[in-house]
């Protein structure tokens, strides 16, 4: 929270910069404050197993199924269409992410990095999650 506020601030600033108003944006000399990376701790088997049976039939059971089964982050697999998917080969390419606007504004992004784009395997899970949905829609 404090870093957005000091982003907040910095952008203010520069405005106010551009419009003659203050000197120098001082908001630029403080650092940001440090954030401790959180360690990320994976479900276990069981956990997962138990997971999968809870979501059972809920309307988003299978964009769950998806994420956990290919280790897709939220705006991956949100950002996932139709045409990445191969159904023959059991193949998935990401290829963008979903990221969110101010407000309720939505837009296509590419992968953060090179690493980001990727093809992955689909196992017969995420397979059938897909297979799915697709009936769904």
């Amino acid at each position: 929270m404090v870093r957005h506020i000091r982003t907040t601030l910095i952008t203010a600033l520069e405005t106010a910069l551009k419009f003659g108003l203050v000197s120098r944006n001082v908001a630029k000399l403080v650092d940001p404050p440090r954030v401790p990376k959180r360690e990320i701790i994976p479900f276990t088997v069981d956990e997962a197993r138990r997971f999968l049976e809870v979501i059972k039939g809920d309307r988003l059971g299978n964009l769950f199924v998806i994420m956990l089964s290919l280790g897709l982050r939220l705006g991956e697999a949100l950002g996932l269409a139709w045409d990445d998917i191969d159904f023959e080969r059991s193949r998935l390419t990401v290829r963008h992410g979903l990221e969110k606007l101010t407000g309720k504004r939505f837009r296509l992004v590419e992968t953060k990095s090179e690493h980001g784009y990727r093809t992955i395997f689909l196992p017969a899970v995420a397979l059938a999650a897909l297979h799915h949905q697709r009936a769904a829609q």
